[in-house]
């Protein structure tokens, strides 16, 4: 996995690249098609009290889920939570098995059909974010609480991605970036709290 440092997302290739160890896996025969849908979350938060900050952490996952659908309906899924094409593959097989066990599903709709999707627009900024660019933001807010006053509260950005790779043909992908801040503000005799994000 990666890192705060490190390039912020996996982008288009990067899933395609895990999707594509599912799909080109050897699952035996009677299997009538695979879906693979990858998401990641990577991201970070800062926490303050007492107007300072006292934690960052960061956080990043990325889940693989594999469906595999038989000849005659059956359908079977298997995850894991991983970056290594290796074990995509093996997860696949796993799917593939447990379809074999299942019984049929007749209401199963089918795997979906070739779509084109919209590119989507994401902030870079947000999805650069380090810890030292979240406390830059912290130390700037903070700046223009009056001293008479306590502010605690949270800020976080976070970078997340999801993709849809079948063999009918679909291969759609897209990033998204966010971020969210909440501010409690305490006086002697009063309190303010404000939060916003998107």
């Amino acid at each position: 996995m990666t890192s705060p440092t490190t390039e912020a997302l996996l982008g288009r290739h990067g899933f395609a690249r895990l999707a594509d160890a599912a799909l080109g896996a050897d699952l035996g025969g009677a299997v009538a098609g695979v879906e693979v849908l990858l998401q990641r979350e990577v991201g970070g938060l800062t926490r303050f009290a007492n107007s300072q900050i006292h934690q960052n952490v960061w956080r990043e996952d990325l889940a693989a889920n594999v469906r595999v659908v038989t000849d005659d309906g059956r359908v079977g899924v298997a995850s894991i939570h991983t970056d290594d094409p290796v074990a995509v593959t093996q997860v696949a097989r796993q799917a593939a098995d447990i379809a074999r066990l299942s019984p049929p599903d007749p209401a199963f709709p089918g795997l979906a059909p070739m779509a084109r999707a919209g590119d989507v627009d994401v902030d870079e900024s947000t999805l650069t974010a380090t810890p030292q660019d979240r406390a830059e933001a912290v130390r700037a807010l903070l700046g223009e609480v009056d001293e008479r006053y306590d502010a605690a509260g949270t800020y976080r950005t976070q970078a997340d991605e999801i993709g849809v790779f079948n063999t009918e043909g679909q291969r759609s992908y897209a990033p998204r970036s966010s971020a969210a801040l909440t501010l409690v503000v305490t006086g002697p005799s009063s309190s303010g709290w404000a939060e916003d994000g998107g």
